[in-house]
């Protein structure tokens, strides 16, 4: 608006100017003095509506301004409403699959966890069902060498003990019977063992005074 404003007031003062030249020439030209006012009227006229079709679209330009810049500003806030909604469906959809993936790693976790367990205790359970298979085979074979020991071993039916004073025949397998390989032997597997005259006459001679057996010298040696 000011860059047409200014060429306007040029025109104007030069048409003042040439206005007082005529005028201060019209006691030579009189016959010109209304010419020259009509025409300084209708310049003025047609500036002030030039002036005044200016201001006019200048308003128009405000008003359209202020029209595209409320429409703007509304264009802006709906796409800030849009934005913010996508931005808090984002946000809901995220959180939803980050829900969903901590739920499925939670039942993930203890799925194996529990498979873990249970193989451990399967583990366990199979550890201890063959120690016990094992520990009740070593039992099964050690009973079963045991037999085949005390099987291989053929008690003679008589001992004979060689003595200066007379042998003794000792009747082994009637001894074993009746009283027991222990009585004899004690906890030692029985065998051969050297039967002196102090060690028989301890175990003989008493054994035969509580059961009624002989304890003269002749009931046991003979010559």
């Amino acid at each position: 608006m000011k860059t047409i404003l200014i060429p306007l007031m040029i025109l104007l003062l030069m048409l003042a100017g040439c206005s007082e030249e005529k005028t201060a020439k019209a006691p030579e030209q009189p016959a010109h003095e209304t010419a020259a006012t009509t025409a300084t009227q209708t310049v003025k006229e047609t500036v002030d509506h030039a002036v005044d079709t200016v201001k006019e679209k200048a308003e128009q330009v405000v008003d359209a301004g202020k029209q595209v810049a409320s429409e703007a500003v509304e264009t802006v806030e709906t796409a800030a409403k849009e934005v913010a909604s996508d931005v808090t469906q984002v946000a809901e959809t995220a959180g939803e699959k980050v829900s969903a993936v901590t739920d499925a790693a939670t039942e993930k976790g203890s799925a194996m966890l529990s498979e873990v367990t249970e193989t451990a205790h399967e583990a366990v359970s199979g550890t201890h069902e063959s120690a016990q298979t094992a520990v009740e085979g070593v039992t099964e074979q050690a009973a079963e060498k045991v037999e085949e020991t005390t099987a291989a071993i053929t008690p003679p039916e008589t001992v004979v003990i060689e003595n200066n004073y007379g042998n003794v025949t000792l009747p082994h397998a009637f001894h074993g019977k009746t009283f027991g390989c222990p009585t004899c032997h004690g906890d030692n597997t029985p065998g051969p063992f050297e039967l002196g005259k102090a060690t028989a006459h301890v175990l003989c001679k008493d054994c035969h005074k509580e059961k009624n057996g002989p304890t003269k010298c002749g009931g046991c040696h003979k010559k």
